[in-house]
């Protein structure tokens, strides 16, 4: 952890659902809230880095460990669905006297955030998508874009996930190395990544960072990973369209970690959603940049953003 970041107290809640999970939380303890969504893999560290940020922007910031990931325990298969995870969201909201929350959702936490806002509908401010995992496959999806795909991203989400051995094996894997040299971690990690992702991820500070964030992430099982790869490589069991909340989402032009064209085709598909193109950005482009994000979300009440007004990143 860095001088900029803070421990914060593990929280958990147990919804209706008994799909008991963990969070922590960050920046103003009275602010407003928003649910915050890690990636694949991840935790609930993952945005330490903003609490204080989220202080002077007076956001209070929920960071869950999803499902199977740090502290949160993997549900049974035949509960992992977007659906239910947003709904176990709503019931956070309720048991915690929360009304109206804005959602944030990075990488494979952007199907999350945008399951979570189609069950909220009404009660979300804004959403809030940065190098989101989009729908491949089902009403949700957009085939032209798809067959835009490049072949590694095929086998990736289309073929990987139909083999749950060889995912908890190269998330075993993953965790070995993490355990031994966060940095070299991080190193493979980035191993095809654009030149801009090594820059960022391999810089000495926030090499610790994330390899710490991944790390605990993985810490008890590698289920999380098994279970995201299944829900993106599945139909959703929500209708985007009913999303018409004020959304936004950034995605770097040389982002080699998700299907660049079905992310902005995301356009066509949910009401109101505006899409910052960041040319020259790879997928590590908001751990610099999560103020830009903070800002957009805390609104009127925020400080002027360094956010470029251009698509430049």
């Amino acid at each position: 952890m860095t001088s900029q970041t803070r421990l914060a107290p593990i929280q958990t809640f147990t919804p209706p659902s008994g799909r008991t999970f963990s969070y922590c939380t960050y920046g103003a303890a009275d602010g407003d809230p928003v649910l915050a969504f890690h990636g694949t893999p991840g935790s609930r560290l993952k945005y330490a880095i903003a609490d204080q940020v989220a202080r002077q922007l007076n956001l209070r910031l929920l960071s869950i460990d999803r499902w199977g990931y740090g502290a949160t325990p993997p549900p049974p298969r035949a509960e992992w669905s977007v659906r239910g995870f947003g709904e176990d969201m709503q019931h956070l909201l309720d048991d915690r006297g929360l009304g109206k929350t804005s959602v944030v959702g990075i990488s494979g936490g952007g199907p999350y955030a945008l399951g979570t806002a189609a069950v909220l509908k009404g009660r979300v401010s804004k959403l809030a998508l940065v190098a989101p995992v989009a729908p491949l496959v089902g009403d949700n999806a957009n085939q032209a874009a798809n067959g835009e795909m490049t072949v590694f991203h095929r086998v990736a989400f289309f073929g990987v996930p139909r083999v749950p051995g060889l995912v908890r094996g190269t998330f075993g894997a993953l965790r070995q190395v993490l355990n031994i040299n966060g940095p070299a971690a991080m190193r493979l990690i980035t191993a095809r990544a654009s030149s801009a992702d090594r820059r960022i991820a391999c810089e000495p500070s926030n090499a610790q960072r994330l390899a710490e964030t991944f790390r605990v992430g993985l810490s008890q099982t590698t289920q999380g990973a098994v279970i995201d790869m299944n829900v993106f490589s599945n139909a959703w069991d929500v209708d985007l369209k009913t999303i018409d909340t004020k959304t936004r989402l950034w995605i770097g032009s040389e982002d080699r970690n998700v299907p660049l064209k079905p992310a902005t085709a995301l356009a066509q598909r949910v009401a109101n959603l505006e899409v910052i193109e960041l040319r020259g950005a790879g997928h590590f482009w908001i751990s610099q940049h999560y103020a830009d994000v903070l800002n957009w979300l805390a609104g009127d009440n925020a400080q002027p953003s360094s956010e470029p007004k251009s698509v430049n990143a």
